[in-house]
């Protein structure tokens, strides 16, 4: 019998906090042989950081949450395409599982995967979850923290303290190198 290769979406933005774990778990999970693909916002830094570390990056757009009822409503359609798109993303890559590392970039391509029956894992960094997060936890299979302390912001049974995925090398330097 042949053994298909596990296929891995793995959604992040926004600022390096999102970023790099997200990298760092993308390029673990193409050590173990999966197939990984790591989705972001058009235009932002993810898609250059993953394009140096050699790892395949398609974008959505993605919009923040505006203010007043323009911004409001400037939001709501943006959000549609950025639903639109993820579903045909997913739909042409065909993931096995879906990877959110949490910010408003990673929102509608977690949320459409959960939608469609894919299983979801979102990674939250923070003791105090953010929005995205918050909401994408009511649905997601699997929720990994950084903290215990987040586990009161997601359903019971689905948390697991992971820790922050890091970087190789990075807890191996001592102290006159950090300061280097």
């Amino acid at each position: 019998m042949a053994w298909k290769k596990l296929r891995v979406i793995v959604s992040t933005g926004g600022t390096g906090g999102h970023i790099y774990p997200a990298l760092t778990v993308a390029e673990a999970l193409r050590k173990r042989g999966a197939c990984v693909l790591l989705v972001g916002a058009e235009g932002g830094l993810e898609a250059s950081l993953a394009r140096k570390a050699g790892i395949e990056f398609a974008a959505v757009p993605v919009i923040r949450p505006g203010g007043g009822v323009f911004g409001f409503l400037r939001f709501g359609v943006r959000m549609g395409v950025s639903f639109m798109s993820a579903f045909r993303l997913i739909r042409s890559y065909g993931p096995d599982v879906v990877v959110g590392m949490g910010s408003y970039a990673s929102f509608a391509v977690v949320q459409t995967a959960a939608l469609l029956g894919i299983p979801t894992v979102i990674h939250e960094q923070n003791a105090v979850p953010g929005r995205a997060n918050r909401i994408l936890g009511r649905r997601a299979s699997a929720v990994a923290l950084t903290f215990e302390e987040a586990a009161s912001w997601f359903p019971a049974g689905r948390t697991h303290v992971t820790g922050l995925p890091v970087r190789d090398g990075m807890g191996s330097a001592d102290r006159n190198e950090a300061f280097e």
